[in-house]
């Protein structure tokens, strides 16, 4: 499985359940596909629960493809930084701002690459040794980063997740 194939899975994993929230005023528009036409379909695929050829149909359909509309901001946001993992060009419309909220980076279960997870927190916070291991040995609680905006979240909780552990965002109110 190359790079860019394992990004798209774990996006996969840690954002259908996040996309099934009923939504209010926006909607996602795929406008450019990029290089990467398959890794776009099997994350339109999963998030939207299509069979393939309507899946190629919606694909086909950029620039003007209309992937989802009256959703949540922040679903519409989770959505458009999955696409654009794979090269996508992705345009959200409605509302006033976008993922403008703060969030909190939550390990709750640090997998079998303890050590691996403890070096990942470690580049993530800076922090010394001991101190990336308290956080580590917290799960379920523990918090690795706190307060920070989506996108910042979002890539944390992906390379956190790359070396096995399960990780949350916690949207701060």
């Amino acid at each position: 499985m190359n790079s860019d194939s394992a990004m798209s899975t774990m996006i996969l994993e840690n954002i259908t359940a996040e996309l099934h929230s009923t939504g209010d005023e926006y909607s996602v528009t795929l406008t450019e596909i990029g290089a990467n036409r398959d890794n776009v379909i099997k994350i339109l695929r999963a998030i939207l629960d299509i069979d393939l050829e309507a899946t190629e149909e919606l694909v086909d359909s950029t620039p003007h493809a209309i992937i989802m509309e009256n959703v949540t901001a922040e679903r519409a946001d989770v959505m458009k930084m999955a696409l654009e993992t794979t090269g996508a060009i992705v345009e959200v419309v409605g509302g006033e701002s976008i993922g403008s909220g703060l969030y909190n980076v939550v390990i709750v279960d640090v997998g079998t690459q303890k050590i691996s997870l403890i070096k990942a927190v470690r580049v993530l916070t800076s922090l010394g040794l001991v101190d990336a291991k308290d956080i580590v040995e917290a799960a379920p609680n523990g918090v690795v980063l706190s307060g920070i905006g989506l996108e910042a979240a979002v890539a944390a909780q992906l390379e956190l997740q790359a070396v096995g552990a399960t990780v949350v965002l916690e949207e701060l109110p």
